[in-house]
């Protein structure tokens, strides 16, 4: 497919064809005469990500010498270039590269933070054994109550008392429960 810059830069995905015009400056399109052939500049940007990315580590844009070669710097230009910073043109490709750089290594961070957490959580089968363990806990735990607590309850008459003895007993249950499960945890 061959087209213009914003054509590209909607095939590629890029919000602004701004992008495109850096692209180029940096040699990293292919073109059929005035237009632009996607399949083939997509290939060469790829080729040269790395290239890229290493100019921004090196603190040299990609096309700086050829910019010395072409014209001779201004007064402005060559106390900016003096003091590391490169003309405006090179420092706006400095920002991209280095913009693009640091999203890489965020969504680097974010896969590693993702792995990090799917190891802390464990397999399925280890959750299910986990949680079938609490649940026969629970089930014994209720059964010993229910069997407490049934002789008690037919003999007493006051529905308070019941209510309270019930309560006092359920809380007991829950201590032994979670001593029970704290103990599995250091296991």
């Amino acid at each position: 497919m061959i087209g213009s810059y914003a054509q590209f830069a909607q095939f590629m995905g890029y919000k602004t064809k701004s992008y495109v015009n850096t692209l180029k400056k940096q040699g990293r399109l292919v073109f059929a005469g005035d237009k632009i052939d996607f399949e083939k500049s997509r290939a060469k940007i790829a080729q040269t990500a790395n290239i890229a990315f290493q100019n921004v580590l090196d603190k040299k844009p990609v096309s700086e010498t050829e910019k010395k070669q072409e014209s001779a710097p201004t007064d402005t230009a060559a106390q900016q270039e003096s003091q590391g910073f490169g003309t405006d043109a090179s420092i706006k490709e400095q920002f991209n590269l280095a913009k693009a750089a640091y999203q890489g290594y965020q969504a680097k961070l974010k896969k590693i933070e993702y792995e990090q957490a799917r190891r802390n959580l464990g397999s399925l089968d280890q959750i299910q054994k986990v949680g079938f363990e609490i649940g026969k806990i629970i089930k014994t735990r209720m059964a010993t109550f229910a069997i407490r607590a049934a002789p008690v309850v037919t003999h007493e008459t006051s529905e308070k008392a019941n209510r309270e003895y019930l309560m006092g007993e359920v809380e007991k249950v829950i201590a032994e429960i979670r001593e029970e499960l704290e103990q599995m945890k250091g296991e």
